[in-house]
């Protein structure tokens, strides 16, 4: 940490953006920043740290969340849903999704419900069930999936 560059902003085109802002403003439940840290604390903690820079972007990000150095196509559109271009396979990947679905709502890893469309600025990207080498299941998203696949927004170079 003690070379490591600042992590990311939004940049202003994405913190002023219209669309984004008023589903985040009309929604704010869907947008809780959650994590087990105190960030406080952890920032007490680094007072000392010759990275100061570093340090203040990590907790900057604990508080209101961490942005990827993403670049967005100009034609990207204000909605793009695919999670069930890839349906589950088995009735037994159906049930184990739909289950990790309601532990991740407790949990605050994913969003409560808000209807059956996507709010403008959202994407929603299909998730699978693969099988661990001891068996049972793993939830994974495909991230790489549809025309507009949330991987390909980042360079390889800041990969």
């Amino acid at each position: 940490t003690l070379s490591a560059l600042p992590w990311f902003s939004p940049p202003p085109e994405i913190l002023n953006d219209p669309l984004s802002l008023s589903t985040i403003q009309s929604h704010p439940h869907l947008f809780k920043i959650v994590t087990p840290i105190n960030v406080s604390l952890f920032e007490k903690f680094l007072l000392d740290h010759p990275n100061t820079p570093f340090t203040h972007s990590v907790c900057q990000g604990l508080r209101d969340g961490f942005w990827p150095p993403a670049i967005f196509p100009p034609s990207l559109p204000p909605t793009h849903d695919v999670s069930d271009h890839y349906p589950a396979q088995t009735l037994e990947q159906q049930h184990f999704l739909s289950s990790q679905h309601d532990i991740k709502i407790q949990l605050e890893h994913f969003s409560p419900s808000f209807g059956p469309d996507l709010l403008p600025g959202m994407f929603s990207m299909p998730v699978h069930a693969v099988s661990k080498r001891e068996g049972g299941s793993r939830m994974i998203t495909n991230h790489s999936a549809g025309l507009f696949p949330l991987n390909s927004f980042f360079p390889p170079s800041s990969i």
